[in-house]
């Protein structure tokens, strides 16, 4: 099971319109989030008879501050056209390291407690019923962890 609690405030700081008549607005959004996860593999005995137990239970806090550009064409009036160029910085918080425990022996994930996590990326609301997304985040962590990743989605909505 996993629950999150998550507010914000998104603020705009600026607009103009380029020479190509776009109005560009820029936002801010503070952002605070709280997760507890309590998921957890079963318990288990692997084939060399090494007994695997999974640990649960983990809260984690983050604190990130998202800046993004909202543009919007003339050529795209009444077409609920958007696009959302932004980047983003969080600090992200595990009081509790993620392990597993091997018979008597208990593997954390070092340097994962304290993270700065960078992400940029773009989302695209092409019309009503269709979205884009795709994003890059790189977590930087202590004893040289690190944590890359990616996503790209796509959302229809049929009516």
């Amino acid at each position: 099971m996993t629950a999150s609690v998550e507010g914000g405030y998104l603020l705009k700081v600026g607009e103009y319109v380029s020479r190509s008549q776009i109005l560009h607005s820029f936002w801010v959004q503070p952002k605070a989030q709280l997760t507890w996860m309590d998921v957890k593999p079963e318990n288990h005995t692997d084939q060399n008879g090494t007994r695997v137990t999974g640990q649960g239970n983990y809260l984690q806090s983050r604190l990130g501050l998202r800046a993004h550009l909202l543009g919007h064409s003339p050529q795209d009036e009444g077409k609920q056209r958007e696009f959302e160029p932004f980047i983003e910085a969080n600090w992200i918080y595990q009081p509790k390291p993620t392990a597993i425990r091997m018979d008597d022996r208990t593997y954390e994930i070092q340097g994962a407690r304290h993270l700065g996590e960078f992400k940029m990326g773009v989302d695209a609301k092409l019309s009503a019923r269709l979205h884009l997304w795709g994003h890059v985040a790189q977590q930087i962590g202590t004893k040289e962890y690190t944590d890359t990743r990616g996503t790209i989605g796509v959302k229809y909505h049929f009516q």
